[in-house]
C-alpha cells in the first residue's frame, strides 16, 4: 500500500463508514479499522490540552450512550467528548485541565452532576445556563398555566385564548403592536375575570 493511499484512507476513516471505503478501495474491513486506529492513536498523542475562557458542557447521545461533550465557545470548537456525564467523569476531566482557573465562564444545561461538578472544580468560574433551556422551561409552564385555565373557562373564553396561542409562541420581537398589545389584553382579561381582578 502506498503512502498516499494509507493518507487517503486515514481521511476517509472519520467521515465514512469503514464498510464503504473497504468496498470502494477494494480492502478488508480489517485493514481499514488497523489504519484508522493507529492514525486516531497519532492524532490521539499530538493533542494538546488547554483551558478555554468560555468552557461549554453539553451531552450528545451517540451509540446508544449519553456522552459529555465539552467545547471552547469563543473559537466555536469541540475540543473533548467523555465517555459519560456524570460528575465524578465531569470532574476528572477537569482537574485534569492544565491552567484550569483560565476558565472565567462555564456555559451549560440544567442538569445537576455538571454543575457539581464545576462548583467543586472551577469555584471562581460563572456558571451561565443555556438560555435554550432557561426559555424552554416558561414556555412549559406558561403552557401548563394555559391548560389550567382553559379547564376552567367557557367555550367562548377558550376560543379566545386559543386563538392567542400561535401569538403566545412567537417570539416577541416578531409581533406586530397591535398583536402584542391584543394577546395581553386577551389574558388579563380571561384570567382576571377568573380570579376576580
Amino acid at each position: 500500500m502506498t503512502n498516499r493511499l494509507r493518507c487517503k484512507i486515514q481521511q476517509l476513516s472519520l467521515t465514512k463508514p469503514f464498510k464503504h471505503i473497504a468496498r470502494e478501495y477494494k480492502l478488508s474491513v480489517t485493514t481499514i479499522e488497523k489504519i484508522a486506529l493507529a492514525y486516531i492513536r497519532e492524532k490521539d498523542s499530538q493533542h494538546i490540552m488547554y483551558s478555554p475562557e468560555v468552557l461549554g458542557i453539553d451531552e450528545a447521545h451517540l451509540n446508544g450512550s449519553i456522552r459529555c461533550v465539552l467545547t471552547d465557545i469563543n473559537e466555536h470548537l469541540l475540543f473533548e467528548m467523555l465517555p459519560k456525564r456524570d460528575k465524578q467523569t465531569v470532574m476528572n476531566y477537569l482537574d485534569s485541565l492544565p491552567d484550569s482557573n483560565n476558565i472565567k465562564v462555564v456555559t451549560m444545561d440544567m442538569y445537576r452532576p455538571y454543575r457539581e461538578a464545576v462548583y467543586e472544580c472551577l469555584p471562581d468560574a460563572a456558571i451561565v445556563i443555556d438560555r435554550f433551556h432557561v426559555v424552554k422551561l416558561i414556555n412549559d409552564v406558561l403552557s401548563d398555566y394555559r391548560k389550567t385555565l382553559c379547564k376552567q373557562l367557557s367555550a367562548a373564553e377558550k376560543k379566545e385564548i386559543n386563538s392567542v396561542q400561535k401569538v403566545l409562541n412567537a417570539n416577541r420581537k416578531d409581533l406586530t403592536a397591535n398583536q402584542n398589545k391584543k394577546t395581553w389584553i386577551h389574558l388579563f382579561k380571561v384570567s382576571g375575570t377568573k380570579n376576580g381582578i
